[in-house]
């Protein structure tokens, strides 16, 4: 925590021109493998959970990582394998913000009301107790997971295909509008988030998304193997 503290402080000052790129480098030492760690975390903060302010410390913390890794380059053997895969990386990560600031820019509070509508929801459905609804919202909730960490077409169908077959459920129930207002209205704003994310990951490239998670795995492990 203090390192990472440290590495903050050190960036803020970088920021503001009262410190160099290679004043902060020769301090960082073996630090940039926190860095990068902690680029991984803005990442998911940015384009799981909207976070978009933590790109520019995400952007500052690659390019310091990178330029720690060519200025070590002639003493120690570091293959350019290494920082083209965390130049992809960060190219990646803000072609996905600069597509979801777009697509969905609400995307934080958004998902702060999904939230906060969470536990009612459960406790209506709960309070039903049809075993296909609480199995199929279970069902509903995993695919939406899967298809942030891993997007694909067939997850899109899925989750499209599953969402109107709850709908359908309640519906069928003939619930009275007190009850069933309320599910209908978090389940609307359940798939309008789900819908604008999908855009943005369209745009993207689901297959470029995807590849977020392995490439970063891939760089922690050989940056964790550098003697630095």
């Amino acid at each position: 925590m203090l390192k990472l503290l440290f590495l903050l402080w050190m960036l803020t000052l970088l920021l503001q021109g009262n410190v160099s790129k290679s004043e902060m480098t020769s301090s960082l030492s073996v630090d940039y493998k926190l860095l990068f760690q902690q680029s991984v975390k803005d990442t998911s903060a940015i384009i799981k959970r909207g976070e978009y302010d933590r790109i520019a410390l995400f952007n500052e913390n690659i390019d310091t990582v990178v330029y720690f890794l060519n200025a070590q380059q002639s003493q120690v053997l570091i293959t350019q394998d290494i920082i083209t895969n965390i130049k992809n990386y960060s190219k990646i990560v803000n072609l996905t913000y600069g597509a979801l600031n777009k697509k969905a820019p609400s995307l934080f509070t958004d998902r702060y009301n999904i939230l906060e509508g969470l536990e009612l929801f459960n406790k209506k459905i709960n309070s039903i107790g049809l075993r296909e609804l609480l199995v199929g919202w279970r069902e509903l909730s995993k695919l939406k997971r899967d298809f942030i960490r891993h997007p694909t077409k067939k997850l899109k169908l899925d989750f499209n295909n599953k969402h109107s077959y709850i709908v359908l459920l309640i519906t069928e129930l003939y619930l009275d509008e007190e009850m069933e207002e309320p599910l209908y209205s978090f389940l609307k704003q359940y798939k309008e988030v789900f819908d604008m994310m999908e855009k943005a990951y369209a745009d993207v490239g689901y297959t470029y998304v995807a590849k977020l998670k392995r490439l970063g795995y891939k760089i922690k492990s050989d940056l964790l193997f550098l003697p630095l």
